[in-house]
C-alpha cells in the first residue's frame, strides 16, 4: 500500500481557485536525514525527517510506500510502524520520479546496543553553485545515529542538519559530524573550486563521401572525407575510429589516412552489408560526425560514380540549361528563328507567279 503527502484535499481546492496545478512550483528533489530506521520492541514508531528542493515549492505530491507490509507500514506523513521483525525498504517518489529510500529493521527487544562501533566521512570536491547532500557512513550499516554538524568555514560552504552542502566560493573548509546516539565524532574537508566552463564540441563536416552509395561487386571502396572547421590540418589528430550503424569498424574494414580525414571502407566489408541505408559515424576525441549512404543491388540501374549535372539549390555553379544544350550537339533555335524560313517561302511563291504570269502573257502575244 502507498499514500500521498500532498496538499490536503480542501487546501488543494481552495487553492486551485487561485492558481492551475500545473502552475504551481512542483518539488523536484527528496533528501532524507536519516537512510536507516530501526526500530523495536520499546520504540515501534519512526518519523521520516525530509527536506524538499526547491525551497519554495508549493506541491509536493510524495508517494511514500514500503516494500514489504507484515515487517512495517508507512502512512501520509511518513510515519512508519513496526508489524514484525524483519527488513524492508520505505521509499519516497516526487511527481518527478526523484526517489529518495530509508532502510527499515525491525528487532526483538530494546535498540540501546544499535549503535555506531565507528563512522566514516570521505572529503568532498565540490564546484561554486553545487548542491550535495553529504552525510556519514556508520558501521554497523543498521546503526541509531543522528548527525549534528559543525562547519569551519561557512563562507565556503553551508551545510544544514540533514547534512546537505551548498558551495559558495572557492576554498576548503572543514565539517565535524557528531553522533549523539554513539557520542562519535568524525570530520571531512570539503574543496570549493570555481566552476569549470562546459567544453565546446568541435564542429566537423563531410567534404566528400555524404549520402553517397556503393553497388554490389564493385571493386573500390567507398570513400569518405571530413574536416575539423577552423583547423583542417588537425583533423586527423583528433581521429579515434569510425562505426558503421553502431558497430565500430575493424583494422581490416577500412582505412584512415592523414589529410584532414579521408576514410575508405573496403568492398569486401560493404558487400556484407544489406541492401538499403546505413550510417556512418566517425568518431573524434572532441566531437563526432554522422552521414548515410546507400548499398545498392549489383542489378540496380543506378550507377553511384555519375554526377547529378542539375545546379544545386543554393545557386552554386553548376550547369546552366544552355550549357546542357549545347553538350548535346547543337543549339536548339528561339521560337522566333522559324519567321525568316516564312518569308523565303512567300517571296519564292510570289516570284514563281511572276514568272508563270510573265510566259503566259508571253505566248499569247
Amino acid at each position: 500500500m502507498s499514500y500521498s503527502t500532498e496538499l490536503g484535499d480542501e487546501d488543494v481546492d481552495a487553492y486551485a481557485r487561485y492558481k492551475k496545478y500545473e502552475d504551481t512550483i512542483k518539488a523536484e528533489k527528496i533528501y532524507l536525514k536519516k537512510y536507516v530506521l530501526i526500530l523495536g520492541d520499546d520504540i515501534s514508531f519512526g518519523i521520516i525527517e525530509y527536506e524538499l528542493f526547491p525551497s519554495d515549492y508549493e506541491y509536493a505530491g510524495i508517494v511514500w510506500e514500503s516494500s514489504d507490509e507484515s515487517v512495517a507500514i508507512v502512512d501520509q506523513s511518513g510515519e512508519v510502524e513496526a508489524v514484525s521483525e524483519g527488513e524492508c525498504s520505505i521509499t519516497a517518489t516526487l511527481t518527478n520520479g526523484e526517489k529518495a529510500t530509508v532502510k527499515v529493521k525491525v528487532v526483538p527487544g530494546a535498540l540501546d546496543k544499535y549503535k555506531a562501533k565507528s563512522l566514516k566521512y570521505d572529503d568532498l570536491q565540490m564546484y561554486v553553485g553545487d548542491i550535495i547532500q553529504h552525510i556519514p557512513t556508520a558501521n554497523p550499516e543498521y546503526s541509531r545515529y543522528d548527525f549534528y554538524y559543525i562547519n569551519s568555514e561557512e563562507s565556503v560552504a553551508a551545510i544544514d542538519e540533514f547534512g546537505i552542502v551548498t558551495a559558495l566560493k572557492p576554498g576548503v573548509t572543514e565539517v565535524e559530524a557528531f553522533d549523539s546516539f554513539s557520542q562519535k565524532r568524525v570530520s571531512c574537508k570539503i574543496t570549493v573550486s570555481e566552476k569549470k566552463d562546459e567544453p565546446v564540441e568541435a564542429e566537423y563536416v563531410f567534404t566528400k563521401g555524404d549520402k553517397g552509395s556503393w553497388k554490389k561487386g564493385s571493386s573500390d571502396g567507398l570513400v569518405f572525407e571530413a574536416e575539423l572547421v577552423g583547423d583542417k590540418a588537425g583533423t586527423f589528430d583528433h581521429y579515434k575510429g569510425a562505426k558503421v550503424d553502431g558497430i565500430l569498424l575493424g583494422r581490416d574494414d577500412c582505412i584512415a589516412e592523414n589529410g584532414s580525414i579521408k576514410l575508405t571502407i573496403k568492398p569486401d566489408y560493404l558487400e556484407k552489408l544489406a541492401v538499403g541505408e546505413h550510417i556512418l559515424e566517425l568518431i573524434f576525441d572532441d566531437g563526432n560526425v554522422s552521414t548515410t549512404f546507400t548499398i545498392l543491388d549489383k542489378d540496380s540501374d543506378k550507377d553511384p560514380d555519375k554526377k547529378d549535372d542539375k545546379p544545386s539549390g543554393n545557386g552554386g555553379s553548376g550547369s546552366s540549361s544552355n550549357n546542357n544544350s549545347s553538350a548535346k550537339g547543337g543549339v536548339s533555335p528561339k521560337t522566333g528563328d522559324s519567321m525568316p524560313v516564312v518569308m523565303v517561302i512567300i517571296i519564292m511563291i510570289v516570284c514563281m507567279t511572276f514568272i508563270v504570269g510573265y510566259f503566259i502573257k508571253k505566248k499569247h502575244i
